[in-house]
């Protein structure tokens, strides 16, 4: 675990960093990018016949290590309390403490509960271990339509990340598999302390990372070790990044965005609609603002980042889809044929978004947050994150409508895993924006 650790902190912090100290934001997009980088790459080596394990971490390692000397990329930390009074520090040091211990729950409910999960073992543990044993292009899996239950065609970037775990640890079990979710716990912990700090002040950076790792949904899917958590974190990154460029134009963002996209796309199927979304949303969004110089790099970050998942768009594109081949199904017609679904699928997700037990006062602090910001309802800027969020969701709600299952059994498998895709990110924008002015400047450049 070590080493993969080691793997996607330095290839993380190669994208992340630069001359400046470390934020703690900063430290969580790096352990996304990571993600993203380490499991592309595994898949290119798997393509070569290079098995994911100790040699191509290491290789990523010392390429990352290379990259972070070149760019002279300073890797001292800023304290999360790094100058302020001692209630801050103390409120920081409580912070990071409940998220340890958020962390070894993790630990303690995989350790004693195993993979229990039917998705976990059927289809994340499943390719991760023909994965650990097989080279991508070689292997019978994937075109095995008798194991079509596993779902040939999701992409792998949580299997690659468990399968290089299992062949550097000697050992696949869900003890050892928890240690990659407790650096997404860390990862997602870090992003929403560090953005929320920067414009309200420590305790609400600290509350909001609170929230974001104790909503009951969280606690539950992540010991499950499947991809919905993975997926949530990368989603929070990438969206969030883009959010950072479009207010800041800094360039690292923009590499930081590229590259969790890369690594959304990569984690699950609903990626996809995240490809256009994301990109999308945020030219209009610099066209809407006149930012025209802006739609340069974009669209070059956008090329590069399809140009690096080429291979795996070529690989998928020859998978056996049995099961959940939504391109074909999603049309104007068949919306329309469908839309008697629709208020169905509208109250179960309100019903689901209102129940406390999953997501405690979450969707009562988002309207807490609409009301704090009621005089800037008019500015573009305060819709970016809930417009996006009600974008995601759309395209989740057109899916449903075409699906071909009966939604009585469906909706209440999924609609607590599709909301906590989303879930990050309304934290991430409750704490935001229920500062009532933004937090002193040196705490601002601080986490700039």
């Amino acid at each position: 675990m070590i080493l993969l650790l080691a793997t996607l902190l330095i290839s993380g912090l190669a994208i992340s960093a630069t001359k400046r100290p470390i934020t703690v934001e900063i430290l969580g997009y790096a352990i996304a990018c990571g993600h993203a980088l380490t499991a592309v790459a595994l898949f290119l080596f798997s393509c070569a016949g290079i098995l994911p394990g100790p040699g191509p971490l290491l290789a990523l390692c010392v390429l990352g290590g290379i990259v972070c000397y070149t760019r002279k990329v300073q890797l001292s930390i800023v304290p999360p309390a790094a100058q302020v009074g001692r209630c801050s520090r103390g409120i920081a040091t409580l912070g990071i403490l409940v998220v340890l211990g958020a962390a070894a729950v993790l630990w303690y409910t995989a350790y004693v509960c195993g993979i229990r999960y039917w998705d976990a073992l059927a289809i994340w543990c499943l390719k991760a271990n023909v994965l650990a044993h097989e080279p991508v292009l070689t292997s019978g899996y994937f075109q095995d339509t008798t194991l079509s239950f596993s779902h040939l065609d999701y992409p792998l970037l949580v299997p690659f990340l468990l399968a290089a775990l299992a062949n550097t640890a000697g050992d696949a079990s869900a003890f050892q598999f928890a240690d990659l979710y407790v650096t997404q716990l860390f990862g997602t912990a870090a992003i929403v302390y560090g953005i929320v700090r920067s414009r309200a002040g420590i305790p609400l950076g600290t509350l909001a990372a609170l929230i974001v790792v104790t909503l009951p949904t969280a606690q539950r899917w992540l010991p499950a070790l499947t991809a919905d958590s993975t997926f949530s974190f990368m989603l929070l990154a990438a969206a969030s990044a883009f959010w950072q460029w479009q207010r800041s134009g800094e360039k690292r963002m923009l590499a930081i965005a590229m590259v969790c996209l890369a690594g959304v796309i990569f984690t699950k199927n609903e990626g996809m609609a995240v490809l256009l979304l994301l990109p999308g949303g945020t030219a209009v969004i610099c066209g809407l603002r006149k930012q025209w110089s802006r739609l340069r790099p974009l669209a070059i970050g956008y090329g590069l980042t399809l140009l690096a998942l080429t291979p795996w768009f070529i690989f998928r594109s020859d998978l056996p889809r049995t099961h959940e081949n939504y391109a074909s199904r999603i049309s104007v017609t068949n919306l329309l044929d469908h839309s008697d679904r629709l208020p169905h699928v509208l109250v179960a997700f309100a019903r689901e978004a209102a129940t406390w037990t999953h997501w405690g006062l979450l969707p009562v602090l988002a309207l807490v947050t609409l009301a704090l910001n009621a005089r800037r309802l008019r500015e573009l800027e305060l819709w970016w994150i809930p417009l996006f969020v009600a974008s995601v969701l759309g395209v989740y709600i057109a899916v449903i409508l075409v699906t071909p299952w009966e939604l009585k059994h469906l909706l209440p498998n999924l609609s607590d895993r599709l909301l906590l895709h989303v879930a990050p990110l309304v934290v991430l924008w409750c704490g935001y924006y229920c500062a009532s002015h933004p937090s002193p400047p040196e705490l601002a450049d601080e986490s700039s």
